[in-house]
This record gives C-alpha cells, sequence and structure tokens, in this order.
C-alpha cells in the first residue's frame, strides 16, 4: 500500500504480498534499512510491550509521519496469536487513528478504526516507517 500510495508501483502490483502470503514468521525486521522502488523503510518500536512501552514517544513518532504526509505501517493484534499489518492513513475523531489493510488474495479494503486504543490494549507495537530516497 505504501509503494502505491507514493506511485511507485502499478495499481494492480502485488509481488510482496504474493510472496509473504501467510508467513508467519515475518517481523518489520524483513524490511529495516531495505529500499524497495526508492522507498527505504526502517523499523521503530521493535522492544517489549507491557506497562512500561513508550506509547506517548510512539504516538508522537506517528503523528511526525502522517503531518509529514507518510503513512505508518503498525502490527495489531487480528485475532488467536495472529498480528496482522495495518497502514495508519489518518487522524480521525478524539485524536485517534484510522488504518486500513487487505488480506492476501483478498480485494476488499479492511478498515480499523481507533487504531491508538488498540495498541494501548496489546500493551504497544511496533512500527515500519519510510523516506522516499529517490
Amino acid at each position: 500500500m505504501i509503494l502505491k500510495f507514493n506511485k511507485r508501483v502499478a495499481p494492480d502490483y502485488y509481488d510482496l504480498q504474493k510472496d509473504w502470503k501467510d508467513k508467519n514468521d515475518g517481523t518489520f525486521s524483513n524490511f529495516d534499512g531495505r529500499t524497495i522502488s526508492g522507498i527505504k523503510f526502517k523499523h521503530q518500536f521493535n522492544i517489549s510491550r507491557g506497562d512500561d512501552f513508550p506509547f506517548d514517544s510512539l504516538f508522537k513518532t506517528i503523528d511526525a509521519e502522517l503531518a509529514e504526509g507518510r503513512k505508518v505501517i503498525v502490527s495489531l493484534p487480528s485475532g488467536r496469536d495472529f498480528w496482522h499489518m495495518f497502514v495508519i492513513d489518518s487522524k480521525m475523531g478524539g485524536d485517534d487513528y484510522l488504518a486500513f489493510s487487505r488480506y492476501y488474495n483478498d480485494g476488499n479494503l479492511v478498515t480499523k478504526e481507533y487504531v491508538k486504543r488498540s495498541i494501548r490494549e496489546c500493551g504497544g507495537t511496533d512500527i515500519l516507517t519510510y523516506r522516499v530516497i529517490n
């Protein structure tokens, strides 16, 4: 979704999703420092979840990315012992976030509201940010 948002690939590009499929051992570390189609990714907040998680710092980072016109990839619980990647698109009312995703082999857009609340409920999460480098 990030590559498409930045017009780096065609709307029908799904090569990364096809390669990834339902990979259950992948993390944002697979993309940390990697450049794909002129976009360089950075894995952040790869730390333990729980009461000591730096929520304020995470949310300031997300806010700064959104203010710069960038999206943020976030990992959120999606069922029992399963995490799914969503793209935080914007702020919504009440100072929370709105995110979107798609599941492999399903063309329907998945909308996730109240992302900030979800992050707090699961004790924190990691994110993937990016910079357009060329």
